[in-house]
């Protein structure tokens, strides 16, 4: 359990810390790195429920320090979190499988904080 907290902690600290160096209009890199930790955990929590109350918990917590949406990313890294459960399900774990999880995790979690973003709010955005 020390070492699931361990990497999301250095994670969520990082999110911090390399957007500081890093503009954030972008377009070629954009750090999601609580994102990667919590499907680099995923294969070390037996239990399901756990890993969903972590996925929440610390989704809330991003939201508290980092954006001023209240649950929008507990909501999102809880879908998310449901679906990287379900995808480890059909692929066995190994660095390979891990790596396309995150590389689909990424844009799908970009596509649901976008619509999230468009019905609960009023931004424009442009495209």
């Amino acid at each position: 359990m020390k070492i699931i907290n361990i990497i999301l902690v250095i994670s969520f600290y990082l999110e911090g810390i390399i957007t500081n160096f890093i503009n954030l209009n972008t377009k070629l890199f954009n750090p999601l790195f609580l994102l990667t930790g919590l499907i680099l955990i995923y294969p070390l929590i037996i239990n399901k429920r756990r890993y969903y109350q972590i996925c929440l918990i610390y989704g809330f917590m991003y939201d508290l320090v980092y954006t001023n949406t209240i649950f929008l990313h507990a909501l999102t890294f809880l879908l998310i979190g449901y679906l990287i459960s379900k995808g480890m399900n059909y692929f066995e774990n190994n660095l390979l499988n891990t790596n396309a999880l995150i590389l689909i995790s990424i844009p799908i979690y970009r596509i649901i904080s976008y619509v999230l973003l468009c019905l609960v709010s009023d931004l424009s955005f442009n495209i």
